[in-house]
């Protein structure tokens, strides 16, 4: 029952409210398909927040009192627990700073400290639990390079192939019949990625195997990712992006019958005053599970490091000179996000409880692991950029466009753009399985919920705020993304994904709907880099591209490329 009353609830929201703005909207000229939604709105509010705290943002001067010793006639630098950073509530945190140097006598470039601790530490990290949906999304980007697109199509073809287990999922977790397979398989499974380097199968002790485990009633759907007993040899009819994600997918799986990263960990730590000042020396004692995932890096090999072993130099209580210095950095922005950050483990709608205040409802949202699930989130992205409340650069950093902005402004305030909604929803599933609330307890509120909407909105809605807050934000929005200025109207150039027929017709267009100017990012067989249409908006000519293929003769030849009218196209730009 309670899955019903959250479908019927949510589709009473969609359906009521998507066709009030979409045709209030289109009313005042600003046309689109508004969808609205709980989860879709809240989301789209989340990272509205997000963009509009890198718009907002202020740098502040931090000051962090550091110091340089020596061993053995190596330098050493040690970090100190004195540190002011700025903000809007400290707008002089120099002075903080110097106040705290004077406090403890560190005006002076010299002191001594005495050695209060000194650690050595031999510490094991196993591997991460298996691949789930968004982290196999975060490998292959890191590997490869894919898009969040290209993966799952390829993620659900190798499902479909029989190659790899179920892949909606948000658990890394596996029963303990597919350990035993794999364990099993694992010779099969090297000569499939013709993985040649030794590896000597290690078994995990009891009590960190259960990490990996299910317990033996749970749903299968909530596996994690891992390769079937069907295995991948050289004679399966696969594509070679097949081969890559199973690769991955088998790197990873087999991480688990590997032994534990291990490094040492040497800490010395010295105190003046209620001062501490700290250095460490980390090193690599045994590479692991993680010489499996080498091959599929993009970061270089870990290498072992000379460590100090700080024990060989100093005894406790032992006397220092240091030599105080004052390190001045600033704060930073946050990045703009990027799509794996909105919908993967420990992303953006995952932690929607950090935006709430209450402390009940972000409870309630921690448990539940924010907004939507693994099935779904990917999905409410998607529909993010399809119905254009967000921008997906080449860079796979995400833009908030005009209209995603105007929806937020228009629901500000309102719980439906609220991760709140989802808490309370969570908390009447819980009734309705209890027994202490009816699915149409649920309904009925949601049909409440959506009439007080309705009059909001003819409440409120001024169509002068609207039209001009639209206009402006589109203005900002252009420019921003814009790759420079139009040769028939000086109106940015932006560059526009086709969405509808999977990247055939991106191109850079004129962001003046009046205008026709477009060039389309294919010549032919190859693609135009950004870098070169820069070129030629500003007349210049491209560099040489090769490569490019004849329609009429099916020859190869190279070119260099020149934006110039037709004396008929120029005649009629004139005209009008």
């Amino acid at each position: 029952m309670a899955a019903i009353a959250r479908s019927r609830s949510d589709w009473l929201i969609g359906m009521n409210l998507s066709r009030l703005y979409t045709t209030k909207l289109a009313n005042e000229g600003i046309i689109g398909n508004y969808a609205i939604g709980r989860a879709i709105t809240a989301t789209l509010s989340l990272i509205c927040i997000w963009n509009a705290n890198i718009a907002n943002f202020k740098k502040h001067s931090i000051y962090t009192l550091k110091a340089m010793g020596e061993i053995d006639g190596q330098d050493l630098q040690f970090i100190s627990n004195i540190k002011t950073t700025g903000s809007d509530k400290l707008l002089n945190p120099k002075k903080e700073y110097i106040s705290l140097l004077k406090k403890n006598g560190f005006l002076k470039k010299q002191i001594q400290c005495r050695v209060a601790n000194i650690s050595s530490d031999i510490k094991e990290m196993y591997p991460p639990i298996l691949l789930t949906k968004g982290s196999l999304y975060k490998a292959m980007d890191k590997a490869y390079g894919w898009s969040q697109a290209k993966s799952k199509n390829i993620m659900q073809k190798n499902y479909e192939d029989g190659y790899q287990t179920y892949p909606r999922t948000d658990s890394g977790l596996i029963a303990k019949n597919q350990y035993e397979y794999l364990k099993k398989l694992i010779p099969n499974y090297l000569a499939a990625i013709h993985y040649t380097e030794k590896f000597i199968p290690y078994q995990l002790p009891d009590e960190k195997l259960k990490k990996y485990l299910l317990d033996i009633d749970t749903n299968a759907a909530h596996q994690g990712i891992i390769p079937s007993e069907k295995i991948m040899d050289d004679e399966a009819d696969v594509t070679e992006d097949q081969r890559k994600m199973y690769d991955v997918v088998v790197k990873h799986t087999l991480t688990i019958f590997q032994s534990p990263y291990k490094y040492v960990s040497n800490v010395l730590k010295l105190q003046s005053n209620d001062v501490t000042f700290i250095t460490r020396s980390t090193g690599l004692v045994d590479i692991g599970w993680k010489k499996l995932l080498l091959s599929i890096s993009k970061q270089p090999n870990e290498l072992l490091e000379k460590v100090i072993e700080y024990s060989k130099y100093f005894r406790k209580d032992d006397i220092v000179n240091l030599n105080l210095y004052t390190d001045i950095s600033e704060t930073k922005p946050l990045p703009l996000l990027k799509q794996i950050q909105i919908y993967d483990g420990g992303g953006l709608m995952e932690n929607a409880y950090k935006y709430v205040e209450n402390k009940t409802y972000a409870s309630i949202l921690k448990k539940v692991k924010g907004i939507g699930t693994s099935a779904t989130r990917d999905t409410i992205l998607e529909s993010l950029i399809n119905k254009k409340y967000i921008y997906v650069d080449k860079k796979d950093q995400i833009h908030v466009t005009p209209n995603g902005w105007l929806i937020n402004k228009l629901f500000n305030n309102s719980i439906i753009s609220s991760p709140v909604l989802t808490a309370k929803w969570e908390t009447a599933y819980k009734k309705i399985a209890e027994g202490g609330f009816s699915a149409d307890n649920l309904i009925n509120a949601t049909v409440k919920l959506v009439q007080k909407e309705f009059q909001r909105v003819q409440t409120d809605w001024n169509s002068i705020d609207i039209q001009e807050y639209y206009k402006n934000t589109k203005k900002k929005f252009d420019n921003q993304i814009s790759i420079g200025q139009c040769p028939q109207c000086n109106s940015p150039v932006i560059y526009c994904k086709d969405i509808k027929n999977k990247g055939k017709y991106n191109a850079f267009r004129c962001s003046n709907k009046e205008c026709n100017f477009v060039i389309f990012e294919r010549y032919w067989n190859k693609k135009i880099s950004e870098k070169n249409i820069k070129r030629l908006l500003n007349g210049q000519y491209t560099t040489q591209i090769n490569g490019i293929k004849s329609t009429s003769d099916n020859k190869t030849y190279s070119a260099i490329l020149e934006l110039r009218y037709s004396p008929e196209k120029k005649a009629s730009n004139n005209s009008n």
